[in-house]
């Protein structure tokens, strides 16, 4: 029956393990304690050092950066001076090169003057060609005109000569005519009585006289009737020949009248030609006049433009600028001392195993002897074992509640309770 107490073996030797375990964790706590004084001593040893070495560099850098900024103060200084030289020299060339720019803008200006009195000069030159070139254009077409109207004039008066001719001859013709007819007339009549007187010389007498002389005078009769006929038709043809010709000499003087005219409107549209173009070329010499003065006002004002420029790019007088305020002193630096180490507190040493796990195995071993019992209780009685089964649970149970005033049994509750929950 060695198997009976196994448990309680075992807890024994869980216990003398953990209480060896205790052991070295308090040796090592304390070694670990000493340790870490010992570092610390060694680091406040350090800081101290290390303290004293940063008020040294300190002290150097302030040195070093005070002298720096007295060097940079003296370079501003000395640069300053050459700033303001350079300044004079410059100002004294802009000064130069602003003269040299007014002297150029006067001299572009009096060039544009000169530009736009030529051009005025040549403008107003080719308008007064233009009016020659007019006044010599009037006069041919005047003279031209006058020609026209002198050739009319000699040629109505050539018409009317011609038509007088032409009427003179016909009154010629005609008063030939007549004077032919006259004539004629008394041949005939002269004729028609020595034809009677030489039937009467003859002695013929009778019906057959009578006859003879009857015809005699209506020969003489036709023939009187034939000048009379000749003499009407001629003065018919001296009235229409007269007409024809009073018509010519009218439809010349018509057609005179109208070349006339015609010479006289072109007069007239040559006059108001001329006197348009004159007023062309007046507009246009106030127009010559008025751009020669916008061309000078022009000039005056790129004069005044230009100067207003080169005025801005004049530099403004040099001067001192004012000296950098010399660099002060710097604050000498505060270090705070490290701190003493304090000691650290003593170590305490862990609570050993106490016998809790000789009581867990004593209790295990009786919970393994109740149940061996209540095993072969139920083989036994079967059902009557199975009703008393909880009732036998209880009371072992209770068995874990035992009132034992001791603190191992409260260190083996406790573990108890830990294993639960874990």
């Amino acid at each position: 029956m060695g198997w009976l107490n196994n448990g309680e073996k075992a807890g024994r030797k869980a216990d003398k393990r953990w209480d060896k375990q205790v052991e070295i964790a308090f040796d090592t706590a304390n070694d670990q304690r000493d340790y870490t004084m010992d570092n610390l001593a060694l680091s406040y040893n350090d800081a101290v050092l290390g303290n004293e070495i940063q008020k040294e560099n300190l002290a150097r850098t302030t040195a070093w950066q005070e002298a720096t900024a007295m060097r940079a103060w003296d370079a501003e200084a000395q640069e300053r001076v050459f700033e303001f030289n350079s300044q004079v020299a410059a100002y004294n060339k802009s000064e130069r090169l602003f003269g040299a720019q007014v002297g150029l803008n006067k001299y572009a200006r009096m060039m544009a003057d000169a530009s736009a009195s030529a051009v005025q000069g040549e403008r107003l030159d080719a308008v007064m060609f233009q009016g020659m070139e007019a006044d010599l254009k009037l006069s041919q077409t005047k003279a031209d005109i006058d020609q026209k109207r002198a050739g009319l004039n000699i040629g109505r008066a050539k018409q009317r000569s011609e038509i007088d001719l032409q009427k003179q001859g016909a009154t010629l013709q005609q008063q030939q005519k007549r004077a032919e007819a006259a004539f004629g007339s008394e041949r005939q009549l002269v004729e028609l009585m020595q034809a009677a007187g030489s039937m009467q010389a003859k002695g013929q007498v009778g019906g057959s006289a009578q006859k003879n002389i009857q015809a005699i005078m209506a020969a003489g009769g036709r023939a009187q009737a034939q000048l009379a006929d000749q003499i009407t038709r001629g003065d018919s043809a001296y009235n229409l020949t007269m007409m024809g010709l009073d018509k010519s000499l009218i439809y010349g003087e018509a057609e005179t009248a109208l070349a006339q005219s015609t010479l006289t409107s072109k007069g007239a549209y040559a006059d108001l030609g001329y006197g348009l173009g004159e007023q062309q070329r007046d507009a246009t010499k106030d127009s010559i006049r008025s751009a020669y003065g916008r061309a000078l006002d022009k000039a005056e004002f790129d004069e005044y433009g230009a100067n207003l420029a080169a005025d801005a790019k004049r530099m403004a007088e040099p001067g001192f600028a004012p000296l950098p305020p010399k660099p002060l002193e710097l604050p000498e630096a505060i270090l705070m001392d490290p701190m003493l180490p304090m000691d650290l507190p003593e170590v305490r040493k862990g609570a050993g195993s106490g016998g809790v796990g000789a009581a867990q195995g004593r209790a295990q071993d009786t919970a393994m002897i109740v149940n061996a019992f209540v095993s072969l209780l139920s083989a036994g009685m079967g059902g009557a074992i199975a009703k008393c089964d909880m009732h036998v649970k209880h009371e072992v149970a209770s068995l874990e509640y035992t009132e034992v005033d001791d603190t191992l049994s409260k260190l083996a509750f406790a573990v108890k309770v830990l294993r639960e929950h874990s």
